[in-house]
C-alpha cells in the first residue's frame, strides 16, 4: 500500500527515517499480524494511522534528512573501500599460493 505524505507537514525522506526507528518498528508490531511466513506480517491499516506520531519543523526535518543522507553516503563509500580491499586481499592470498 501506498502512502500519501501533507508535503507541507512532513518530508517523505524524514518520513523514511522516522518509519524505520525503533519505536515505528515497535508500533508496526502491535498493528500487525504474522502473515503467511516468518518475514511478512498482515498490517491492519486503521491501526497503524491511528498512531500519534509528532513531527519537528520542516525546517529540523531538512536538517535531520541532510544529517542521516550523509552518513548513508559515507556507509556506502565504506562498503566500496572495504569491497576493494577485500578483492585485493583475495588476489594477494592467490598470488602467494600458486
Amino acid at each position: 500500500k501506498i502512502f500519501n505524505f501533507d508535503e507541507n507537514n512532513v518530508i517523505v525522506h524524514y518520513c523514511k527515517y522516522f518509519l524505520k526507528t525503533s519505536k515505528m518498528m515497535f508500533e508496526y508490531e502491535q498493528c500487525s499480524d504474522q502473515g503467511a511466513s516468518v518475514v511478512r506480517r498482515n498490517l491492519n491499516i486503521d491501526l497503524f494511522l491511528n498512531i500519534p506520531a509528532r513531527f519537528p519543523s520542516l525546517q529540523e526535518q531538512k536538517t535531520i534528512v541532510s544529517f542521516l543522507s550523509s552518513i548513508e553516503e559515507k556507509i556506502e563509500t565504506e562498503k566500496g573501500i572495504l569491497k576493494q580491499l577485500e578483492n585485493q586481499k583475495q588476489y594477494l592470498l592467490q598470488s602467494l599460493f600458486i
